[in-house]
């Protein structure tokens, strides 16, 4: 069989590996918005959109698709919304891996915002945020107030954002990011607040660790809600066995 795997995570890649190491075919894909890098060997990769549910259905179609694994970040709702179009237009299964979110421990201070408004209204009693939720605070700066700092901390990039400046300031890096290392930035610019997406996984957890240690409150983006299907799964083992059951 021939399985595409839709990634971008870490679970993604080990499910193609597993895939692959059970002698399916799988070609893993990424939207080319991520810093991944290429995956050892034995599989193949692509690298960009589809062109929406219509570009996606033709893909499935020439490639000779049998499988679909939606292993994508929690918050790439339009892709996981166009896997299930394509693969119910195709009559491909679908399996989808949904990574279960962090829960608040003792001592943490979370906010829950419900959408970009609700943000920006919860973030005016702070005045130097932190935000991890990639470019969007920079396409966003007019909601900025004018006595706050924003410190944004987005994936390497050649180029200058036309928001950027210093009041809009922008932390270049590239994860994961160890627990010193979030100490020394948390250090550096002193946040008052850190603004997150609730992804789950550990790899990106350490920061909320820290804003628990400093007492600093975490304004958490809520999760969108994905498409229902009856193949998802939190638990990639589970995954696995239904795929090759």
């Amino acid at each position: 069989m021939k399985t595409l795997v839709l990634g971008g995570t870490k679970e993604a890649k080990t499910i193609a590996q597993a895939l692959h190491s059970q002698g399916r075919t799988v070609v893993y894909s990424l939207a080319g918005l991520t810093s991944e890098k290429t995956p050892s060997t034995g599989y193949e990769r692509r690298t960009g959109g589809f062109g929406g549910v219509d570009g996606l259905v033709s893909y499935l179609q020439v490639q000779a698709i049998d499988c679909v694994v939606d292993a994508t970040h929690p918050y790439a709702v339009r892709i996981s919304q166009h896997a299930l179009q394509a693969a119910r237009r195709c009559q491909v299964p679908l399996f989808m891996y949904q990574r279960a979110g962090w829960e608040p421990e003792p001592g943490d201070h979370w906010v829950v915002a419900h959408d970009w408004e609700d943000l920006v209204y919860k973030l005016q009693a702070y005045r130097r945020p932190l935000f991890t939720l990639g470019l969007q605070p920079l396409e966003k700066a007019e909601s900025r107030r004018a006595d706050q700092v924003w410190f944004v901390r987005t994936l390497p990039s050649p180029q200058q954002h036309p928001a950027e400046g210093p009041q809009l300031r922008r932390i270049m890096d590239q994860g994961p990011f160890g627990l010193s290392t979030e100490r020394a930035l948390f250090n550096q610019i002193q946040p008052d607040v850190l603004v997150s997406k609730n992804s789950g996984g550990g790899a990106v957890h350490n920061k909320i660790r820290v804003a628990r240690e400093r007492g600093i409150p975490v304004i958490i983006l809520a999760r969108p809600r994905l498409p229902e299907t009856s193949t998802s799964y939190t638990a990639i083992h589970i995954l696995l066995d239904a795929l090759m059951g």
